[in-house]
C-alpha cells in the first residue's frame, strides 16, 4: 500500500490528494512519511538523451525516456542523472547489434 502510494505520488509530483487519502484512513505514519519526503524528479529529459545518449531525434527518445525512467523507479528513484545515462548508452549500443531489437531485451 504505501509503496503504491509512493509511486502515486512521484508519478503525478503532488502530494496533495494522498495527504487526504492518509487522512481519511487515519493513516498518520504514511502522512508523516509523505510531507517530510521531498518528491524525486527524474534528473533527465528528452534533449539530454539526444546529447548525452547520443540518440537521433524521433521515436527513440520516446523509448529510452521510459526505459531509463523504468529503471530509475526500479531503483527506487535514486539513480543519479550519470548512472541512468550510462545505463542508456548501454542499452542503445546493445540496440544496435544484429542480434538484439528493442531497448531493454
Amino acid at each position: 500500500y504505501q509503496r503504491r502510494v509512493r509511486e502515486a505520488v512521484v508519478s503525478t509530483q503532488s502530494t496533495g490528494a494522498f495527504k487526504e487519502l492518509c487522512l481519511s484512513r487515519a493513516d498518520k505514519g504514511l502522512l508523516e512519511t509523505i510531507e517530510k519526503w521531498t518528491v524525486p524528479e527524474f534528473p533527465l529529459r528528452g534533449d539530454q538523451l539526444i546529447k548525452e545518449v547520443g540518440l537521433p531525434k524521433g521515436p527513440l527518445v520516446s523509448k529510452y525516456y521510459t526505459l531509463g525512467k523504468a529503471r530509475w523507479k526500479e531503483n527506487q528513484y535514486s539513480m543519479e542523472k550519470d548512472e541512468v545515462i550510462e545505463f542508456l548508452k548501454s542499452e542503445y549500443e546493445k540496440s544496435k547489434t544484429p542480434a538484439s531489437s528493442a531497448p531493454g531485451s
